[in-house]
Parts: C-alpha cells; structure tokens; sequence
C-alpha cells in the first residue's frame, strides 16, 4: 500500500467544512450551505413526485427525509474526513492478532466503529500518534451524535408548534372572507377581535423559530388542516381585507399579526417572486357585502390591493411551493 500524506490535509479541510456547517445548523440562527443543498434537493425530489402523482403523502414526508438527508450527509462527511486520515499512512492501523497493518476494507471498519466511540479490539492504532487520532475520531463522533440529538428533539418541538398553529387557523374558517364574517362585531364596529387573540402569541412564536431553524420553512403539511403554509396565506389575506377593505376598527393584535407574518416572509430565501406567472386577483367580497359588512369604495380598495402586490406575490409563490394553488384558498370574484 502506497503512503498518500496528502490526504490528512483533504480529510482534515472535510472535517472544518463539516464542523462549520453542523455549528450553523444547529447552534446557530442559520444554516450550512452543504445543510441548505441538501435539503433543497430532497425537498425538490418529493416536491416533483408530488407533482408527477398528484399525491399528498410524499409531501408528508418532507420532515423526515430532510433530517434524514442531513444526518447522511453530516455522517458521511465525518466518516470520509478520519477514513482518508487513516489512509494516508500505510501503518496507521495494524490488526490485533498479528500487528499486520490493515487494508482499505479493514481501514474503513475501524473508522466506522471508532466514530460510533464502541470500540473493538480487532485493530489497533499503531503508535501514540495514531492514539491520539484515534481519540479525537471517537471525540468527534460523539460529538456529532450530541448535536444530531439536540437537533432531532428541537424540531421536533417546533413541528408540533407549527401543526397546532396551522390547525387553529384552519379551525377560524375555510376562507378569509368566512372568518371575517364569523368574527365580525357589529354593535362594536370591531373585525377579528376575538380571532387574532387566539392565534397571536403562537403566531410571534412560530415566526422566530423560522428564524431560528431556516430546515422548518421545508416542512409541508400532508392536508388543508396541517399545511401551515396555507394557514399562513389565509390568515394573512385574512388580515388584508380587515385593513384595507372593511370600514370598521380594527384590534391592536392585527398590527402584530402582520408584522409576525412578514418576519416570516423576510426569513424565506428560497422563495422568489418570479416563479409566480400572475399576480393574485383581488378576492371576492360578495359575501361580506351580503353580511352587511361595511366596506371601503372598490376604487380605494383596489389602490390598497395594488400596492399590496408583491407582498400578495410572495404568498402565492409561497403556496404555490408547496403543492397549491392561490384558486384553491382564496374566493375570488364571481366566484362565492
């Protein structure tokens, strides 16, 4: 077997790539850019057999493949940087009953247990040096196995927070202008009072968790009930038409609700305006007008709606992202 030195400088540049890009994923607001491809890329393989089947189940799947994919590709760069380490020298590991050094296979055996820190004493590291190598590839697979558990448990929490959100919005109405009629006060003058007090600190909450693990924006939901991203586009339509078309008053929490919801927006990197071909039409308010509910002049209303364009384009190419279309969630014109 040929002596390669080389390759304890290209195992060790793997190691630092893959520190770093654990460190931002996890510990950090952010995350790797090798975590980032990778989940772009398994989102974008369920997204397309969604499309080529018509079936929702693949999008369920989303939560788990991707922190599958990662902890694969976080574990495969580990195992790859201390198995060229070790192969850089001939002798770096010697087989326990002979002290005959080992070859590739035996190599990558002892690196895949030294990293799972069990241990075996069919090989042994050759000299202090190789010890001490040793010692740091148990260290760091322990490490990493450390990360991977905190990692698992805090998504976990911030999923269930997302799916409780996303059903309490579904639980308002089917539609926004079916929530504003349901939570319109009359006597009071006051729309979605009631409403917005219900759903506001979850909904702050859930903003700054997609700050803080950008990997949750890739989640989808498998039906209407659970798709956050639909609750989102309907709560925030929702929000639209009780600003800028329902001549009533409106409650403090509808300024932070939106506000929340833009948070949100700001965090989505991925998704870009120009996938949209149209921008959403102005929804129908035939059924707030046969609830006698107070609306502004179609000529101010429309004027509010144009300058709400490109907000209203990033929602549909939010939606749109995830398997629906704008038709299926907003009631447009001539259309209750």
């Amino acid at each position: 077997m040929l002596e390669a030195p080389l390759l304890v400088p290209i195992g060790i540049a793997i190691l630092i790539v893959l520190a770093i890009d654990l460190f931002r994923t996890v510990a950090q607001s952010s995350e790797g850019r090798l975590a980032r491809i990778t989940q772009a890329s398994v989102q974008k393989i369920l997204i397309f057999l969604y499309k080529i089947t018509g079936r929702r189940a693949f999008l369920s799947w989303t939560s788990s493949m991707l922190i599958l994919g990662l902890l694969t590709m976080w574990i495969a760069l580990l195992y790859l940087g201390w198995f060229l380490i070790y192969l850089s020298s001939d002798e770096s590991i010697l087989r326990g009953k002979d002290e005959v050094p080992a070859t590739v296979a035996e190599k990558l055996y002892f690196t895949g247990f030294s990293i799972s820190t069990l241990g075996v004493g069919d090989y042994i590291p050759n000299g202090a040096v190789w010890q001490m190598v040793t010692v740091l590839c148990s260290v760091s697979g322990f490490f990493l196995l450390t990360f991977i558990i905190s990692f698992i448990v805090s998504v976990i929490e911030k999923q269930a927070l997302r799916r409780r959100l996303a059903l309490h919005i579904h639980y308002l109405g089917e539609s926004p202008q079916a929530i504003i009629t349901k939570y319109w006060q009359p006597h009071e003058n006051v729309v979605l009072d009631h409403a917005l007090d219900s759903i506001l600190d979850d909904l702050i909450e859930f903003a700054q968790q997609q700050l803080d693990q950008p990997i949750l924006n890739r989640f989808h939901g498998p039906s209407k009930g659970r798709s956050i991203e639909r609750a989102l586009v309907v709560i925030d339509e929702t929000l639209t038409m009780a600003i800028f078309a329902v001549d009533s008053d409106l409650p403090p929490a509808s300024v932070q609700a939106q506000q929340a919801i833009t948070d949100y927006l700001d965090s989505l990197q991925e998704i870009k305006i120009a996938d949209v071909a149209t921008a959403p039409p102005i929804p129908d308010f035939t059924p707030l007008r046969e609830a006698d509910i107070p609306l502004y002049d179609d000529d101010v209303i429309q004027s509010h709606y144009e300058r709400l364009t490109a907000r209203r384009e990033k929602l549909q190419a939010l939606i749109q992202s995830t398997g629906w279309t704008w038709h299926e969630i907003i009631i447009r014109r001539g259309e209750a």
